[in-house]
């Protein structure tokens, strides 16, 4: 913590937020917000004072210390830190800026296990230079700085971002998420993957193709394996599902392939995906009323060139719930192709065609989900999880995972299993599958 406030006290000294006027300050504001390791990294609050009239930060005698941050701005009662403010002194030049800051996880196996290292380029390179390719700036907090090594150097890599709980953005708790804040993620997530149809048919979008690939070892896969396995094991003796389920089980005993073909993008649908679309990247703000009216998205670390279905799928699998997938999946896909469709009128292609594209690969949201749903049903502890997991053998680990969350997880993903059958999503995707497995055997020979 120390070594990080003196970084972030010698950027603020060197402009990085802004003209540091004469008495900067750094302070830590983590409080009661969720700070430490996270599953991929580690994450502090800071509050920085920046006074800009020379007013506020009349002269102290030597040992005073910076502006008492409590204090509002234009207050003139004097405190232990500073004088009354002088006459005339101006609101506006002084400010407090709130920063989250991300930084490397410490540990060379943990990096190398969570893959990230290419995590953290991949962010950087979005806040650097694909949100501004594609104008997509107002999607996600403010970067006031960014940097990469790309494992050269990990305990220099970065990201500070604005805090946005400053500006009444917040989490939503629980497992899952109602209709009104549902349908404007996915509006919102319309109307940025509707920037990369715009960007495409501007100027080209040849500047992806620098976003590193994520690679998955053997581990992963059978990791994948097993817990996809296990919505589908419930379900195999049920006729009504039998079929699909045991052709999809077979494919997925090979799930890193299965992953590397849904992923790959395919023209003329594929646009910039954040690539980890639930809602533990997304903060919410709200009216008067208390009705959601805005959301702003976390996290790019695994941002890519991929089809649109990789971000829409994850979300209704990972967090709408059952009854919600029910009564109103057809009207969620048309809330996002609205947004779409607000920021570009043909994207190449219609809304029927839409609909059979992620028909075909919305099996994808189900991967992820398996992994990721029993642990936000599992009392795990963050500080210790990634730490305490590696230190199991392998087979223990894929052991681990797949007992998860417990009964009510397994449920769960045998609830949405059930859904992608209903709707025919196994049978389309397993038709899709296999012809682009043909086809790459045939243009192999």
């Amino acid at each position: 913590m120390d070594e990080l406030r003196s970084r972030i006290v010698a950027m603020t000294k060197a402009g990085v937020f802004g003209p540091p006027g004469t008495w900067p300050y750094v302070r830590d504001n983590n409080g009661d917000q969720a700070v430490g390791l996270q599953f991929a990294s580690e994450i502090e609050f800071f509050r920085i004072g920046l006074d800009r009239s020379g007013g506020f930060d009349a002269p102290r005698p030597p040992g005073a210390n910076p502006p008492c941050a409590s204090r509002p701005p234009g207050a003139t009662n004097p405190c232990a830190s500073h004088p009354p403010q002088p006459p005339g002194a101006s609101e506006c030049d002084y400010e407090e800026i709130f920063i989250a800051v991300k930084t490397q996880l410490k540990g060379s196996k943990e990096r190398q296990f969570t893959n990230m290292d290419a995590m953290f380029f991949n962010e950087v390179f979005m806040y650097k230079t694909l949100i501004h390719t594609i104008e997509a700036e107002d999607f996600f907090p403010k970067c006031f700085y960014a940097e990469a090594c790309a494992g050269n150097n990990p305990a220099r890599d970065i990201v500070i971002t604005e805090d946005v709980k400053q500006r009444g953005f917040r989490t939503v708790h629980g497992d899952t998420l109602d209709l009104a804040h549902l349908k404007l993620a996915l509006g919102r997530l319309g109307r940025f993957h509707g920037l990369s149809y715009r960007a495409k048919r501007r100027q080209g979008f040849a500047n992806v193709a620098e976003l590193r690939p994520i690679k998955f070892d053997d581990e992963f896969g059978a990791l994948l394996s097993a817990t996809t396995s296990r919505g589908i094991e419930p379900l195999v003796c049920d006729e009504k599902y039998a079929g699909p389920l045991a052709a999809l089980r077979s494919e997925l005993r090979e799930g890193r392939s299965v992953l590397r073909s849904l992923k790959t993008p395919q023209e003329p649908y594929a646009v910039l995906c954040h690539g980890e679309f639930h809602k533990s990247n997304m903060m919410f703000s709200y009216d008067g009323n208390g009705d959601v009216d805005d959301v702003v998205f976390l996290d790019l670390q695994m941002s890519l060139y991929s089809d649109p279905s990789t971000d829409i799928s994850f979300l209704l699998h990972m967090n709408a719930p059952q009854t919600t997938r029910d009564e109103h999946w057809d009207d969620l896909l048309a809330e996002y192709w609205t947004g779409v469709t607000s920021v570009v009128d043909d994207p190449g292609f219609g809304f029927d065609e839409f609909s059979s594209n992620f028909r075909k690969k919305c099996v994808y949201g189900f991967l992820p989900t398996s992994i990721f749903l029993p642990l936000t049903m599992d009392d795990v502890e963050a500080d210790e999880s990634i730490e305490d997991f590696l230190s199991h053998p392998v087979q223990e680990r894929i052991a681990m995972m797949g007992q998860m969350g417990g009964a009510r997880a397994t449920e769960a993903l045998a609830a949405i299993l059930k859904d992608l059958v209903r709707r025919g999503c196994v049978d389309a995707f397993l038709g899709h599958y296999n012809s682009t497995k043909q086809r790459q055997i045939e243009e192999n020979s």
